[in-house]
């Protein structure tokens, strides 16, 4: 029946733990004192009491081992008990065999104890390496979400930092495209950025800019206290829209230029100024042209009024001239001068047609002229106007005639 019980707990997987490990240890328990009862202490049933203690700290712990090591005082003692009472018929040596019990359970706490101490020390030591395994498990996971986490955020920084250098390549290749100079600064005014057109404007090359340059040094002596107050008030964050400054180049050459500069601003503060540089000399040149074509403008209408009113006077004077020519008493000669002054008032009248041409801008009568005729007879009107004047006049043969305004020509 035992051997059956024992089968069952082998081969029965299904059975709990502790149900198993109880019977198994009950089990042996009642095959040692059956053993006892039926063989006597010369069987095998103190061995199987023994093993009982011992599979109880094993299987059950410490506490089991020692209600196994109790129980077994007990059986013992009810042996010696019984042993005692059957004693009138069978002599026994007492001491001997109190002495053996002792023995026995001396050794039985022993071994009992110390295999259940040992296995509890096994199985807290084995708790305590599942639960390091545990939270190395924990940190291994925790590791390998930080490091993908890690790797995410560098292929993000990676992406920026690529995307960080195409715009900044963008920026730069723009700013050598830029037709100005462009230029960003520190706090103290060094130059940290300038494009070519900078350079090539002020006369600098690249290794003047490595070696170190200030921005104040491009400004002509005369602005630079100016320069330095709107430097202070930019990085303050005022608005400097196109200010005017006189600039000067390496070689100690001047130009006018324009500046406009905004505060460049780095963690919530100012870090320097960004900013362009325009060249004013073309616009000063035309500037001045066009102030020349103004006054050019109102001389002309200053001319145009003259003319007018000199060819009024012209006029009048022809008018009377004529009336002398048409007297009957004048002799040929008084006829022959009249008849040059009248030509002469005419040459004058051409003259006031061209300066009314030239105020009216360009409104001209345009008819079918032989050169040569109009370039001869123009010739003389300038050949009168100083006797230092010498003309010599050679024409071409049978020109053909244009469509021109007489009087511009």
């Amino acid at each position: 029946l035992i051997m059956i019980l024992a089968g069952i707990l082998f081969f029965k997987k299904d059975l709990k733990y502790f149900t198993r490990a109880l019977s198994a240890v009950i089990i042996t328990y009642i095959l040692g004192v059956w053993l006892m009862i039926s063989v006597g202490f010369a069987s095998g049933g103190p061995a199987c009491l023994f093993a009982f203690s011992v599979l109880a700290g094993i299987l059950l712990g410490l506490r089991a081992a020692g209600m196994a090591l109790l129980i077994n005082a007990l059986t013992l003692i009810g042996a010696v008990w019984q042993i005692q009472a059957a004693s009138s018929q069978f002599p026994v040596n007492f001491p001997r065999m109190i002495t053996s019990g002792a023995t026995f359970m001396f050794m039985n706490a022993m071994v009992a104890l110390s295999v259940a101490v040992l296995l509890k020390g096994l199985q807290s030591t084995s708790r305590r390496e599942k639960e390091a395994l545990n939270r190395l498990k924990q940190e291994h996971q925790t590791l390998k979400d930080t490091k993908n986490r890690l790797q995410q955020e560098i292929e993000i920084r990676i992406r920026m930092e690529a995307a960080l250098q195409k715009s900044e390549s963008r920026f730069r290749e723009m700013a050598e495209l830029f037709p100005a100079t462009l230029f960003e600064t520190d706090l103290n005014g060094k130059l940290l950025f300038v494009n070519k057109i900078a350079l090539s404007l002020f006369g600098y090359e690249s290794i003047d800019f490595e070696k170190g340059l200030y921005a104040i040094n491009m400004i002509a002596e005369e602005d630079r206290e100016r320069a330095t107050m709107d430097f202070q008030r930019a990085i303050q964050g005022k608005s400097m829209t196109l200010i005017e400054y006189k600039m000067i180049r390496k070689d100690g050459s001047t130009f006018p230029g324009a500046v406009q500069s905004a505060s460049m601003i780095q963690d919530g503060k100012p870090s320097g100024l960004r900013g362009a540089v325009l060249d004013l000399s073309e616009m000063k040149h035309l500037e001045a042209q066009l102030i020349q074509a103004q006054k050019m403008e109102a001389i002309g209408t200053l001319a145009g009024g003259i003319a007018h009113d000199f060819n009024n006077l012209l006029m009048g004077i022809l008018g009377r001239v004529s009336l002398l020519g048409m007297e009957p008493e004048r002799s040929a000669a008084d006829r022959e001068t009249l008849k040059g002054i009248e030509e002469h008032v005419h040459s004058a009248a051409n003259l006031t047609r061209r300066l009314l041409g030239f105020a009216r801008g360009g409104k001209y009568e345009v008819k079918s002229i032989d050169l040569n005729e109009l370039m001869d007879k123009s010739v003389d009107m300038f050949g009168r106007t100083r006797k230092e004047i010498r003309i010599h006049k050679k024409y071409e043969d049978k020109v053909w005639t244009a469509d021109i305004d007489r009087s511009q020509i």
